[in-house]
């Protein structure tokens, strides 16, 4: 756990005072992730913060659960998709997803290191509902 002292300072009769201002508590927590709605065993779960922690794992019918260590705690975005073919990244088709995936927000802390996304399928959402110009 890291600690942050933040200091002011104020001009007052000729002279600098120093001021407290208060602490800051950056914490971090292993982020206990579920991810869910998983088509098959085939190929990977890759998973990503966007502070940067991510995590690989084997991809089981149904869902997986699994640690993502040192998230800073706090409000964050994570990323998750089944690489289904093990290509390492998600593949695509006129800039639409072809493989299940998901993006959330979540918020960590020590007492609430819980995070459960669900994977969906693009092309499915998106049937029934074609662009229509402005």
């Amino acid at each position: 756990m890291k600690f942050i002292t933040v200091k002011t300072y104020s001009y007052e009769k000729g002279d600098i005072k120093h001021r407290y201002a208060g602490h800051s508590t950056y914490g971090y927590s292993n982020m206990q992730l579920t991810v869910s709605n998983i088509p098959n065993d085939k190929g990977q779960i890759l998973v990503a913060t966007k502070s940067g922690q991510w995590a690989k794992v084997k991809a089981e019918k149904g869902k997986i659960e699994t640690t993502i260590k040192d998230v800073p705690d706090g409000k964050g975005t994570i990323y998750v998709f089944h690489d289904e073919n093990g290509n390492g990244q998600l593949d695509e088709k006129d800039n639409i997803p072809m493989e299940y995936c998901a993006f959330g927000d979540y918020e960590l802390s020590k007492s609430n290191s819980k995070v459960d996304i669900e994977l969906i399928y693009v092309p499915d959402k998106m049937k029934g509902h074609d662009r229509q110009a402005d």
